[in-house]
């Protein structure tokens, strides 16, 4: 008799900083909601949830009820929550200690709201560069998800057992072990069919493709994406829920448990070894690779006002560090890191199908909160004295490079503003 094939499901939900109320509103009412209220009715479903720190703050502001449920879920053994960074940072983007404590602040989010800590983590918009398994596990994380497209550079020395290839697609079943410097973190491959099909396609074409997975040893396979494509998308709530793609397809799930079993990551991971080692190459899902030229880091070249967003971010990041260092006023700062972590979040550094960094008040949300935190670290600088570079009124002038581009630029700083000459 064949083992059987387990299915392991990751559902991320997400909205930015400076998003309009009414898309929250939009988002939780055909998204949020209805897909929580599908699985409650189907117990024996079990998968991983993500909520971005932005979204868990308007969630407990506006639909605490909602986070109670997801804590039964939880209770209950249903579901597994995992971390990220708190305000959905791009983590390679961000600088270690930042990284650090954006998933720290995620992790005792989760043990506040749900009672547990999360040991795996959603990795923002499946951006992964080869340092990150000493941060991740700096931050006790033990696992993330990253798409299948990013082990093809591995293919000849992965198991052959576990590649399923057909016309339509490469899939790889299984999870692996990759390391940095010594620090090991476990890779889940995520599907592209099941990211295409779940769930535009019917539900007997999903489950004939798992059926086709039973072999010899036990087979697992990821499915990792957006939660939002679950009624939000254009035209899919109708589909997923009037018409009851959803309910149908967990009631599937139910019924061939025989042979297909559903369980968190977190389970998996406790139970059964990694398949094998593995190295991959800075990547991202094949989607961002199209838009980005190969590498997240190219729209930093192709868009000055990213560009010029994120060096504002690490300048940012490094005044409070130095700060820091001087043990200037603590509440200040712990005030002006929140602000930073914020102004962190991905979504206006970079653009995909539904804008990013051509939504204005994406960006002007982002850089309403560099400012308050360069703000407040000016407030915790200690009084100065002599003359130095300071003009009148406490302006002063700084020549660096400040946009990293290999030229200097003159920066001006007074009481009511901040200007860079290029």
């Amino acid at each position: 008799m064949t083992a059987p094939v387990t299915l392991l499901m990751a559902v991320h939900s997400h909205q930015p900083v400076g998003n309009f109320g009414f898309v929250f509103e939009e988002a939780y009412t055909k998204a949020y909601d209805p897909f929580l209220r599908v699985l409650e009715r189907h117990p024996a479903v079990r998968l991983s949830l993500h909520y971005s720190g932005c979204l868990l703050d308007w969630l407990s502001e506006h639909r605490p009820e909602f986070l109670a449920r997801v804590r039964a879920l939880v209770t209950r053994g249903q579901v597994e929550m995992l971390a990220s960074g708190y305000y959905e940072p791009i983590l390679p983007l961000i600088p270690e200690a930042d990284r650090q404590g954006q998933i720290a602040q995620m992790r005792t989010s989760l043990r506040r709201h749900f009672g547990g800590e999360g040991t795996g983590l959603w990795l923002t918009e499946r951006v992964w560069e080869p340092e990150l398994p000493a941060t991740l596990a700096a931050a006790c994380i033990a696992y993330t998800m990253v798409d299948t497209n990013q082990f093809l550079h591995a293919r000849p020395w992965l198991p052959g057992a576990l590649q399923v290839q057909d016309d339509e697609c490469w899939d790889l079943l299984g999870s692996y072990s990759t390391e940095y410097a010594g620090s090991a973190v476990r890779l889940f491959p995520a599907s592209k069919r099941l990211r295409y099909w779940m769930p535009f396609a019917p539900v007997e074409r999903t489950i004939e493709f798992l059926r086709r997975l039973q072999r010899d040893e036990p087979a697992a396979i990821t499915f990792a994406d957006d939660g939002e494509k679950f009624g939000l998308w254009p035209k899919t709530f109708r589909w997923v829920y009037d018409e009851g793609w959803l309910d149908q397809f967990f009631g599937a799930l139910e019924r061939e448990q025989r042979w297909l079993a559903t369980t968190t990551f977190a389970d998996y991971a406790a139970r059964t070894g990694t398949d094998g080692a593995v190295y991959l190459p800075c990547g991202s899902y094949e989607e961002m690779l199209e838009w980005s030229n190969g590498s997240f880091r190219n729209f930093f070249t192709k868009y000055p006002e990213a560009s010029a967003m994120l060096q504002k971010m690490l300048r940012v990041s490094r005044q409070i560090q130095d700060a820091r260092c001087s043990r200037r006023r603590a509440g200040v700062l712990a005030k002006a890191q929140r602000e930073l972590y914020t102004a962190q979040c991905n979504c206006a550094y970079w653009h995909g199908v539904f804008g990013g960094l051509y939504l204005t008040h994406l960006r002007r949300a982002v850089y309403a909160k560099l400012i308050e935190a360069e703000q407040l670290v000016e407030r915790a600088r200690p009084a100065r004295t002599g003359r130095g570079r300071r003009g009148v009124s406490g302006s002063r002038v700084v020549v660096a490079d400040v946009d990293a581009d290999g030229r200097e630029e003159l920066c001006l700083k007074t009481a009511t503003m901040g200007l860079v000459v290029d």
